[in-house]
């Protein structure tokens, strides 16, 4: 036979156990109908204060913006800052966007695959504008690529890449003019 302090005892810890699975009001909604309730990963990186000049540094502080937003674009499916950061005339610009799109919009995704910048020398600066060639040394972690809903994650392996890109700044605004891994030697 079973005390009354067991019956207690396993009464409490029900009680309690069942209490932290409703919760203490009925007024909390579940976060994951809350499309808000993750808002950071939602928000795509903020721009660096070291960006706002027109030199050199100013440059390779928005080459790692840039990366931080590719890498925050292809999570999301956010393409909006990623595009306002591209000159018009930047075709690989376009096509790494229209991927990220088109991948999310079928019901795909990127996850993993943080782009890190490892390394930048900035060349040369065109005819005193503010416009650069900088060479970047790119590292990329391993990411899972679903190309459309139902289909089979691929693994992307980890890469290191340099990458040559050219940047402007006109009206108080930095973009990528164009980018170009150099083809193996």
């Amino acid at each position: 036979m079973v005390s009354k302090r067991v019956r207690r005892v396993v009464a409490a810890a029900c009680a309690v156990a069942l209490t932290s699975l409703v919760g203490c009001s009925g007024d909390d909604k579940d976060s994951g109908d809350d499309p808000s309730a993750d808002s950071t990963a939602a928000k795509p990186p903020e721009e660096p204060a070291a960006m706002s000049g027109s030199g050199a540094k100013a440059a390779k502080a928005f080459i790692e913006y840039y990366w931080a937003v590719a890498t925050h674009a292809e999570a999301t499916g956010d393409t909006t800052t990623l595009r306002e950061l591209a000159g018009d005339a930047c075709r690989p610009c376009d096509r790494q966007a229209s991927r990220i799109e088109r991948i999310h919009d079928d019901g795909g995704s990127i996850s993993g695959g943080t782009s890190e910048v490892a390394g930048l020398q900035v060349l040369d600066q065109a005819d005193g504008a503010a416009a650069y060639d900088v060479i970047v040394d790119l590292r990329t972690a391993t990411r899972s690529v679903v190309e459309s809903r139902g289909a089979e994650p691929v693994a992307e392996p980890a890469r290191y890449e340099t990458v040559d890109v050219t940047v402007s700044r006109d009206d108080d605004h930095w973009q990528v003019d164009m980018w170009r891994t150099p083809a193996p030697e």
